[in-house]
């Protein structure tokens, strides 16, 4: 065999090891060293372009990156020093990410699902919350004191806002890790005083890409709500409300998420 057929070979035999003993296919192990390239060179408006997928929903009261520009604006905000370089120095395996895959849709975490890469390896999901993130969700917080009405105050942490046809609903992390639903009638405000509020809420994670179900009882009337990020089909991904009396379906509504 000549010297150019045993170095080719070398180079096949050597990729195909390492595939193997990292436990990712070929096509992730591209995907993967092409992130760390823009990252690592900050090459952000082609990451920006060609490798997320937009909305990338942020925590609340942070708003959401909705489009190129966005993205490109918060880029230091999402990818702190700190966070950077810790996935640029990285060798990703299958002991630091995560395969899931759905009948709707297959994703790709890192780490216990900071980042979430689909099938053409764009971004779709940026769970890592930087301190640039911490500082502003602190500072939201505090302008919506200012102009929620009395008895919603205080709060540990704004869960969700969401908007039904007919109602505005938010939940809310009160002290000692309980949950508390409050609802205003439209076309009533936040600054108005709710018409429902219900304590001791339960909420379950559907899935290490932070879909959740919340779910708060009043007597014989339960609320559900689903924040359902992957589903059987993409008209069941998205927020939704129910309600249940006596465990009969009384009504069922789409909702928009509002910050």
């Amino acid at each position: 065999m000549s010297f150019a057929l045993n170095f080719c070979f070398a180079i096949f035999l050597s990729g195909a090891l390492y595939a193997q003993s990292t436990g990712l296919s070929k096509e992730r192990q591209e995907h993967l060293k092409t992130l760390q390239s823009l990252i690592k060179e900050d090459r952000i408006v082609e990451l920006a372009t060609k490798w997320v997928s937009y909305p990338i929903r942020r925590p609340n009261p942070v708003p959401d990156i909705k489009n190129v520009d966005e993205f490109i604006l918060y880029y230091d905000r999402l990818f702190d020093s700190a966070f950077k370089a810790q996935l640029v120095s990285t060798i990703f395996d299958s002991t630091n990410t995560i395969d899931f895959d759905h009948t709707y849709k297959e994703v790709f975490g890192l780490y216990a699902g900071a980042i979430w890469l689909d099938l053409e390896g764009k971004i779709i999901t940026i769970n890592h919350n930087s301190p640039a993130d911490s500082l502003l969700q602190y500072n939201l917080h505090k302008e919506q004191e200012r102009t929620v009405h009395p008895s919603v105050k205080p709060w540990v942490r704004n869960v969700l806002v969401w908007e039904s046809e007919k109602h505005l609903i938010r939940v809310d992390e009160i002290k000692d890790y309980k949950y508390r639903y409050v609802a205003w009638t439209k076309p009533k405000t936040i600054s108005e005083k709710p018409d429902l509020m219900l304590f001791d809420g339960v909420i379950e994670r559907q899935g290490t890409m932070g879909g959740w179900t919340y779910t708060f009882k009043n007597k014989d009337w339960t609320y559900l709500l689903d924040d359902s990020r992957i589903a059987e089909s993409e008209d069941l991904v998205g927020f939704f409300i129910k309600v249940f009396h006596k465990d009969q379906l009384k009504s069922a509504s789409r909702c928009t998420e509002v910050k």
